[in-house]
């Protein structure tokens, strides 16, 4: 039952209201422009227009197509094409050739919002055509475009995730970030009109918003009003993406995981600065002196049990791929809270924690460097480094664990499939090329992925589509390269109506599993051995499932 009087320290930062006022100040406003552009000014591609082609180039992850010659003509006006997706947002960018090259880091960025069916793949080239003359300034003045186009309106305020992810790609300042407002004078509006929009000063003052423009386009100056200080935990949670499905939002909160993550958020409510002197102390009032450093001009933070310095003794590191940046100075706050438990461990004296992560493997490598430099501050035993990451982090976590593996003792990837994506069907940063495949057949390396109950789509997808039969091959690719004895794609297929309870559960056939319960969720765990017996591979699938329904024990000792 759901006993929605279980209670514990901490339980309000559940509520809505202890985030007030902690939002991005920018947000209502980029929605309701998203909202109008949905209803009003919704992007349609003409059904003639690029009709018969077949000469695009794909981009599965954002759903879009692109025309070389489209490309080549802004290209010659000094404009390069970028474009990704994060959630439900798409977003690309035209790039001056001064950002790509380094030369610009504070360059003028407008984000545009636009409403699009991103199903359509034509929808990219389309948006660069009606935005014509938005290029063309781009192109005269140096300026950064970000369009960020939605199917339906981000109710997720995923657009302060997108900002990040293009400073730490091209290692830009977001101190001259605009918005381009043409929607709200398109309806014969001004900002003083928009519904829950609320701009306030430095010192909390409450301000009138006015729109400037920018070579002519209406906008309004965002930088240092985009960043959000509300809690990831909360945030991903709560989200409209969550809702649905096995989640129960509540169920969730009135139980031990609730709890857990409640004492998480508390640092996320309290703090907000990196920089906070008072953050350094509650740490150091738990045991842990709290730093932040800069290596080649990237920020990360470290997490060391006071006193290791004097003490001598070897400690093992983790070095954790969550980003730092600068950008916006809620970021470690962030970090620690989604590691918390390892930040308990660190302030206990048995491990140090490091934090840092960019965007591209490249530019990761610089981890290396840093814990290089952390070496020669901490004790810190080189031959027990291990490294982890979520979702993304957790691809390039594996990435930078492929480029250094002999400094490395062991991965830990959170939020990523059960498989390793091969290329045809996948790109970055999931795609593992046939070279890394074959560069982890040459070395030991003891792995545990954890992916949660939205994550595994070997019970997820249907068994007779073509992305079932894709994640197939990318198991099958991931025995390979644990040296894993091979198993046919009948024999995984299998593993979904196992006997074995855990085994069917995690839908890929193990040697041995177990279901924990932990934290009031059921967790099916299986361990998969290479080819000299080596229980290197393991693999965890939590679950909303609140109930210990089923346990079974099928092999003694700790997992």
């Amino acid at each position: 039952m759901l006993n929605g009087k279980y209670s514990y320290d901490h339980i309000e930062l559940w509520n809505a209201d202890a985030w007030e006022n902690r939002a991005s100040a920018a947000y209502p406003l980029f929605l309701w422009i998203e909202e109008t552009n949905y209803e009003k000014f919704r992007i349609v591609v003409p059904p003639d227009k690029f009709k018969n082609r077949t000469d695009g180039i794909a981009d599965a992850h954002s759903h879009s197509v692109s025309y070389g010659e489209i490309l080549e003509k802004w290209k010659k006006r000094g404009l390069t094409y970028r474009i990704s997706r994060m959630g439900d947002v798409c977003w690309f960018l035209m790039l001056p050739d001064a950002v790509l090259e380094g030369k610009e880091k504070e360059p003028k960025i407008l984000v545009i919002p636009c409403s699009t069916d991103y199903y359509d793949s034509r929808y990219a080239m389309e948006i660069l055509d009606q935005y014509g003359k938005y290029n063309e300034t781009a192109a005269e003045h140096g300026i950064v475009l970000l369009y960020a186009v939605s199917n339906t309106p981000d109710k997720d305020n995923l657009l302060s995730s997108v900002l990040m992810e293009l400073g730490s790609l091209y290692h830009l300042s977001l101190k001259n970030l605009y918005l381009d407002v043409s929607t709200v004078y398109g309806c014969g509006l001004t900002l003083r009109d928009i519904p829950n929009f609320t701009c306030l000063d430095s010192d909390g003052k409450r301000l009138d918003p006015e729109a400037e423009t920018l070579y002519g386009i209406p906008v309004f100056n965002i930088s240092g009003r985009w960043q959000t200080n509300v809690s990831n935990i909360y945030s991903t949670a709560t989200a409209k993406r969550m809702k649905g499905g096995t989640f129960d939002l509540e169920r969730h909160i009135h139980s031990i995981c609730g709890q857990k993550m409640a004492e998480a958020m508390v640092l996320e409510h309290r703090f907000r600065d990196t920089n906070d002197p008072a953050l350094k102390e509650y740490w150091r009032s738990r045991g842990a002196e709290y730093g932040v450093h800069e290596t080649k001009g990237e920020r990360w933070i470290s997490l060391v049990p006071s006193g290791a310095a004097e003490s001598g003794e070897k400690l093992p590191v983790m070095l954790v791929f969550r980003e730092t940046s600068e950008n916006n100075p809620y970021l470690p706050m962030i970090a620690m809270s989604g590691y918390y438990g390892y930040c308990e461990l660190a302030a206990q004296g048995e491990l140090i924690l490091l934090f840092f992560a960019l965007e591209t493997p490249d530019d990761n490598d610089l981890f290396w460097e840093i814990l290089n430099e952390a070496s020669e501050a901490w004790p810190i035993d080189r031959s027990r480094v291990y490294v982890t990451g979520h979702s993304h982090n957790g691809f390039y976590a594996c990435e930078f664990m492929r480029r250094h593996h002999k400094g490395i003792a062991g991965v830990a990837t959170q939020g990523n499939s059960m498989g390793l994506y091969g290329p045809g069907y996948s790109g970055s940063p999931r795609l593992v090329t046939d070279e890394a495949i074959d560069l982890m057949e040459t070395f030991d390396m003891p792995l545990i992925n954890i992916c949660g109950s939205g994550e595994n789509d070997y019970v997820n997808l249907a068994a007779d589509s073509a992305a079932y039969e894709n994640m197939l091959d990318a198991f099958q690719r991931r025995l390979k390269s644990a040296r894993c004895p091979m198993k046919t794609k009948e024999e995984i297929r299998a593993a979904r109506e196992s006997s074995d309870y855990a085994e069917r559960k995690l839908g890929v056939p193990v040697d041995r599993s177990e279901v924990i319960f932990m934290y009031g969720r059921e967790c099916y765990c299986g361990v998969i051995r290479n080819v000299e017996g080596k229980e290197y591979l393991k693999m965890w699938w939590t679950t909303c499932r609140t109930s210990q329904s089923r346990r079974q024990q099928n092999f003694p000792g700790d997992f």
